[in-house]
């Protein structure tokens, strides 16, 4: 009797391992979730906000779309530095005292760059870097932090380069340009850029200005404007520096005869760009999207490193040019919509995918496109 119970259970055994065998297609199709609940811990992660405009807000939105989307239960705060140094510096102390797990750091001001370095590894906190990038004899120091996780950003010169080589072939002679204050990385680089390729192209930047503060945008761009009545182009660095410039010339009355470039549409401009008055670039947003990947991968446990082995530091891509052709589409897919759906993020994430890696993140730099970003979404 004994044995026939060992016999009947061992086929009932056996019966119930086939069962759950024949399961292969369920199983295939949970796969994505599956692996995505392997370790669901929640991260409290730290934003670094330059100040408030409405490109920095949308890059910090997306952020945090990022960190939601690897799991809705991860903790998000950020701080405003008002464009001060000062509040940037004790803004990021006061989150990694809260015992931030990673930190998503904007380096416009690099005398802070070791500070911060210091801070992060005193506190055990893996930060990374996107928009500004660090200067080249920074990386070295950067590299040697286990802190560091990585920088992923646009090619700054290439964004005023691309615009300066369009104003040029579009017949523009005399340009201004519109920008942060000196010693931001960025917008020197985007000026820049702008200048070598205009006046590459046979035009001359005449004149130029720094602004403090987003609010001294529409006097500064009226000062150059009556200083140089010949311009027929300006550059703007960011979006609310163009927006102060396209004030100053509607109060100048020359809207019709200065052609407006500018880096980083605000939302606010695009009616600009569809009336044939302004051509522009977007699409940075994927910046933090990706950087923010790197970062929770590296939480996670596996760091994303460079075909080198190193944390990456890359500055490679291009925005998309905006025009009157593609506004539209622009709009509906980078501002009505994340320009990421959840699918997409999850490819960049090694939670739900194991064999995501540093190609992946090379593949998205040299076929970024609003034609590649529409197929991907619709794809998903």
């Amino acid at each position: 009797m004994k044995k026939m119970s060992i016999v009947l259970l061992a086929l009932l055994l056996t019966l119930s391992l086939a069962a759950c065998g024949g399961d292969g297609g369920q199983q295939e199709a949970a796969s994505d979730d599956a692996a995505g609940a392997e370790d669901s811990t929640p991260y409290h992660i730290g934003f670094t906000l330059l100040g408030t405009d409405w490109v920095l807000n949308y890059m910090r939105t997306e952020a945090e779309y990022t960190v939601m989307t690897e799991n809705a239960d991860n903790g998000w705060e950020y701080i405003s530095a008002d464009f001060s140094t000062d509040k940037m510096q004790s803004g990021v102390q006061s989150m990694l005292s809260s015992g931030i797990d990673g930190l998503i750091y904007s380096g416009i001001y690099t005398t802070l760059t070791s500070t911060i370095i210091e801070g992060c590894e005193a506190a055990g906190t893996a930060f990374v870097m996107s928009e500004f990038p660090p200067l080249d004899d920074q990386i070295e120091e950067l590299r040697a932090s286990d802190q560091f996780v990585g920088y992923f950003g646009a090619n700054v010169f290439g964004q005023g380069y691309q615009l300066g080589e369009i104003a040029a072939r579009q017949g523009g002679t005399v340009a201004l340009t519109i920008s942060g204050p000196i010693g931001d990385t960025s917008h020197d680089l985007r000026v820049a850029g702008f200048t070598a390729a205009f006046e590459e192209g046979g035009g001359k930047v005449v004149g130029n200005a720094h602004c403090n503060f987003p609010t001294e945008a529409i006097d500064k761009s009226s000062d150059l404007l009556a200083a140089h009545p010949d311009v027929d182009a300006v550059y703007g660095a960011t979006g609310v520096h163009t927006l102060g410039m396209v004030n100053a010339l509607k109060n100048h009355n020359r809207t019709d005869t200065v052609k407006v470039y500018c880096t980083e549409l605000d939302s606010d401009l695009l009616p600009e760009v569809r009336a044939g008055r302004m051509i522009g670039d977007g699409g940075t947003a994927a910046e933090f999207v990706l950087a923010t990947t790197l970062l929770l991968n590296r939480l996670a446990g596996h760091p994303i490193l460079d075909d080198d082995g190193k944390q990456p530091v890359s500055d490679e891509m291009l925005p998309l040019i905006v025009t009157a052709e593609n506004a539209d589409s622009f709009e509906k897919e980078f501002i009505d919509e994340h320009p990421f759906t959840e699918a997409m993020i999850k490819k960049f994430l090694w939670k739900y995918n194991k064999d995501v890696s540093w190609a992946d993140y090379q593949d998205f730099i040299d076929n970024y496109s609003l034609d590649r970003i529409i197929e991907q979404k619709n794809a998903s």
